[in-house]
């Protein structure tokens, strides 16, 4: 099966790194590409390029060679590939969540999707790469149906919780400001609301009807978070959107899950702000999450290797009579 994969994650490469090799992706492949057919997955936690060819050790090459143009600092050993059987391998389990900073969290399983369908509408991807990403979504679909709870005891919406909770106390009292209506803002404010907390307001270039209107903070009026308790960015924003600047004495929280990040990292230096990004949060869930062997994350597993070992082979077994079908054909 001729596919393959260039990628970079939360476990080997920091987050100013990832954040300056997902601009250069999204620079290169987020739109249509003249030469090469590539399948772009960013998330807050990892960039990865699927590509399909006849020539998939020169597909590889060319990638390399066209990050390298655009990345002034060596990055080889950041990054990781994957082809045939082990590229299919790894999108499952990725889209499965068991790649994942919180094990079995379900916006990985959206994220791929509409990286998939993103890719169909600036490309006519190869049928390897429709079977790749069809067959890794099924697999993913399966784990969850099996395993419902795989990501109950540890989210994301519970880290943020917890931790503001333990800086601020009590929630309730205190007003909170979403800037961004990600999907995963959706959820987190979701969670927030369930938990009883009332004074949520949200920043966005949009009008979603996620808060009563007069809770909505206009885009141009972002300079007031320093109004809020709590402030939990989680936009696409490729710039920062804050910046130390003038503030009053009292302390603040903010969550910056963006990828590039949406807050100057100097911010956390100063005392009245305590400030998060997606890495410091997802090392928090990793001390949460524990899994036996033999227990949940164990069998999803097993799922997805022999969900994606079988697909392989039937793609193989569809190539070889497809094939054998032209020959016959031909002759």
């Amino acid at each position: 099966m001729q596919i393959g994969l260039i990628g970079i994650n939360h476990k080997i490469a920091g987050l100013s790194f990832r954040e300056r090799f997902a601009k250069v992706c999204q620079t290169l492949f987020g739109m249509a590409h003249s030469r090469l057919q590539v399948v772009l997955l960013s998330t807050c936690n990892r960039t990865e390029m699927y590509f399909s060819s006849p020539d998939l050790a020169k597909s590889h090459s060319t990638l390399l060679n066209l990050l390298k143009d655009h990345l002034s600092e060596e990055f080889d050993h950041l990054l990781y590939s994957y082809f045939g059987i082990d590229c299919f391998y790894h999108l499952a389990r990725v889209t499965a969540g068991l790649d994942s900073a919180i094990i079995g969290e379900t916006e990985i399983q959206g994220q791929v999707k509409s990286a998939y369908e993103a890719a169909m509408s600036h490309y006519k991807l190869p049928h390897a790469l429709h079977f790749l990403f069809q067959k890794s979504l099924k697999i993913g679909k399966k784990v969850r149906f099996s395993f419902p709870g795989l990501a109950e005891k540890v989210s994301l919406e519970e880290i943020i919780l917890e931790r503001a909770t333990d800086l601020l106390g009590d929630l309730r009292d205190k007003k909170i400001l979403f800037v961004g209506a990600s999907k995963i803002n959706k959820k987190i404010l979701a969670r927030f609301k369930q938990r009883g907390v009332t004074q949520i307001s949200l920043c966005n270039r949009s009008t979603p009807d996620l808060v009563p209107s007069e809770r909505l903070l206009p885009w141009h009026q972002l300079s007031r978070w320093l109004e809020y308790d709590l402030t939990i960015f989680g936009t696409k924003s490729p710039d920062y959107l804050i910046s130390p600047s003038t503030f009053s004495p009292r302390s603040r929280v903010i969550i910056d899950l963006g990828v590039p990040r949406n807050v100057d990292p100097r911010l956390g230096r100063l005392p009245q702000i305590s400030l998060f990004n997606i890495d410091q949060l997802s090392h928090l869930a990793t001390y949460k999450q524990k899994f036996e062997k033999s227990g949940p994350l164990y069998l999803a597993s097993q799922i997805v290797a022999e969900g994606a070992r079988n697909h392989h082979l039937l793609f193989q077994s569809k190539e070889r009579y497809r094939s054998q079908t032209l020959l016959a054909q031909a002759s």
